[in-house]
């Protein structure tokens, strides 16, 4: 694909270039990206292409109250199709009140490796349209990663109340989607990062994941469970606790994500996705040049995919989510009468997953990390399982110099 260097209004980028962190392209390639995004994005790079990288008059606008919300500086742009694009740095800095959940400022390798996953398993209409295009800004080529906004979509927050119930089929894509945030450990999934499409009654039929730049860190446990500082994570806090989640659950109604049906559902995607969703990561760490970072971002994700292995397998014979539920006693009267308490104990830890000790690279070695007692540190992943679920060419984890798995 040819790369986009035409300039593009320097006055509208002021306080999107103060976000740009130079430092980024230190362990992120961000050429990798550029024209690798989804066929179904390709009409909107040409759009965008047309409308604004080429235009000799874009059309800048305020940015809507609602998508201009959020950490990001970001520039919008209107097409004249009226689709409007939001446009933020790729390589960006990151905020002073996000390193407590981010390592790196890799929010483009985030999103972008987000896309590419949902896509791989067969769920890329849930995920916002992205793409990067080099903007020559002040005679400088900086990367921006280009949003497609759907002007039909709405923010989670604005759901309709009238209605008793809302789709089933809404439901289940949410399970999907809380799956896919504990698996990128996404602690960025708030009320204004899940979006509905209504009917033209505002009814709601499906939903929208936006915003994954705060994705693989695996830094800090779901910030939104009951216990945040807890360097335990569990895969039910993605289902029901994130703010954007808790805003589907309808207790009136009986309505919830984190249930049986959507539960259920979920893992049968799961159980027949997640190999392909494994392989296009090791694709898309093909754009992770610092190796430390790379085996860090692998590790991780490795072993939440087998998290969600076990769970599929559990759940297959124990199909009720309250067997499950992290930190939580529940009546004796709830459990089988069958299950032992050796069983309960085994079901209760496999949602689990430990956030590992980390030493940051370079400039970013002088943040603070989570650090969890030594003693609970489970094995890291091995290559030779990575290999028997069918991944090829995989970066390889290992110990650096004088490191002991106690340091992991």
């Amino acid at each position: 694909m040819t790369t986009l260097t035409k300039t593009v209004r320097d006055e509208d980028y002021g306080h999107v270039l103060t976000a740009h962190d130079a430092a980024g392209s230190n362990i992120v390639d961000h050429g990798f990206h550029i024209g690798s995004e989804p066929q179904n994005v390709q009409t909107d790079v040409a759009e965008y292409h047309n409308d604004v990288i080429a235009h000799p008059r874009p059309i800048a606008v305020q940015g809507n109250s609602r998508l201009a919300r959020g950490a990001s500086p970001k520039v919008f742009y209107r097409a004249r199709s009226g689709k409007y694009f939001l446009v933020k740095p790729y390589h960006e800095k990151i905020r002073s009140g996000a390193w407590d959940y981010m390592h790196y400022p890799y929010a483009g390798f985030a999103e972008m490796a987000s896309q590419a996953l949902y896509h791989a398993g067969g769920i890329g209409h849930l995920h916002s349209k992205l793409h990067v295009a080099p903007h020559t800004l002040k005679g400088k080529v900086k990367p921006m990663l280009v949003v497609s906004i759907d002007p039909n979509a709405k923010t989670v927050d604005m759901l309709p109340q009238t209605y008793k119930s809302y789709p089933h089929k809404m439901y289940n894509e949410a399970a999907k989607i809380g799956l896919m945030d504990f698996l990128t450990n996404n602690n960025d999934r708030h009320h204004f990062n899940l979006m509905y499409y209504p009917d033209q009654e505002g009814q709601p039929q499906g939903l929208l994941a936006i915003d994954s730049g705060r994705a693989f860190q695996y830094k800090r446990a779901n910030r939104w469970a009951t216990d945040p500082g807890t360097p335990r994570d569990n895969v039910f806090h993605y289902l029901s606790s994130s703010q954007g989640m808790h805003m589907l659950n309808r207790a009136e109604h009986d309505q919830y994500v984190g249930t049986r049906p959507h539960i259920s559902h979920a893992l049968e995607w799961w159980k027949a996705n997640g190999p392909a969703i494994r392989k296009e990561m090791v694709n898309q760490l093909q754009a992770v040049t610092d190796e430390n970072v790379r085996q860090w971002i692998w590790s991780n994700f490795l072993n939440r995919s087998q998290v969600l292995d076990k769970l599929s397998k559990a759940w297959d014979d124990h199909p009720d989510e309250r067997l499950y539920l992290p930190e939580y006693e529940l009546p004796e009267e709830y459990y089988p009468q069958d299950l032992n308490v050796n069983d309960r104990q085994r079901l209760a830890s496999i949602p689990y997953t430990l956030i590992y000790r980390h030493r940051p690279v370079e400039p970013w070695d002088s943040q603070d990390a989570i650090m969890p007692d030594p003693k609970e540190i489970e094995e890291q992943a091995q290559p030779a399982l990575a290999k028997s679920l069918g991944i090829e060419d995989w970066p390889e984890v290992k110990l650096q110099e004088g490191e002991d798995e106690a340091d992991r």
